[in-house]
């Protein structure tokens, strides 16, 4: 957290070693750099408690909550994704009813930053 805070641009770096080329290509635009490092340096603005507490959700079991969502939901994963599995997605896909799930195919972990159209095309947000 503090090399992200004093180097943000290091933000990029780091998830380049962890994603596919896809996610490289996308990352490593400077546009998208500037904008994941000060996503980055906000998130962890009052030090890394609130990062910490999302990793803690994620390794708790939320599967029973999926049932409760009675909204229109689409979920979009890439295939190639080695940052998340694709399988937490089908989880969601499973659990929440009448959800739509779309795999990208070679998409990684920010494929939004080029899809995010069409992705938003069913929620009248266009």
């Amino acid at each position: 957290a503090a090399i992200w805070k004093a180097m943000p641009s290091t933000v990029s770096l780091w998830f380049g070693v962890l994603l596919p080329k896809a996610d490289i290509e996308i990352v490593r635009r400077p546009e998208v750099a500037v904008v994941m490092a000060r996503n980055m340096r906000e998130a962890l603005r009052q030090g890394v408690k609130g990062a910490v507490s999302e990793y803690m959700l994620l390794l708790s079991d939320w599967s029973p909550l999926l049932s409760r969502v009675t909204v229109q939901t689409s979920i979009w994963h890439g295939d190639a994704d080695t940052y998340v599995p694709i399988g937490m997605a089908g989880i969601l896909a499973q659990g929440i009813q009448g959800s739509s799930f779309y795999t990208v195919e070679g998409g990684g972990h920010f494929m939004i930053v080029d899809r995010l159209e069409p992705i938003l095309q069913g929620f009248d947000v266009l």
